[in-house]
């Protein structure tokens, strides 16, 4: 298993899945609120106690502070084109979604088409 995990989508399915991928006394980080059908997942305690694992909280950045976030992203010194393999449209995200944990490419893809 791995040391850490981190689920940002906030479904029930990825939680559990983060969970069960961790080793013992492996860390879950949770970013962002888990809502509708998926705020109040059943969690495996039996797992949790045994393996000794961590559920760490966190909210995430508000979306007040977004604008700031993306000019510090435009007016960084720092080129992020590297970290980008791939951009699509978002209306291609649908077909590639149940091949990312198949994905071999190095780096990120990113929606770019709206």
């Amino acid at each position: 298993g791995v040391h850490l995990s981190v689920d940002a989508l906030g479904h029930t399915e990825t939680f559990l899945n983060s969970l069960n991928s961790l080793r013992k006394r492996g860390k879950h980080l949770q970013i962002g609120l888990m809502t509708e059908e998926h705020s109040r997942p059943e969690i495996p305690m039996p797992i949790i106690v045994a393996n000794e694992l961590e559920i760490l909280g966190s909210h995430g950045m508000q979306a007040h502070q977004y604008p700031e976030m993306f000019k510090m992203i435009r007016e960084s010194p720092i080129d992020l084109s590297a970290m980008i393999s791939k951009t699509v449209a978002l209306a291609e995200v649908p077909a590639l979604l149940p091949e990312m944990n198949r994905s071999k490419q190095p780096g990120i893809t990113v929606i770019n088409s709206f």
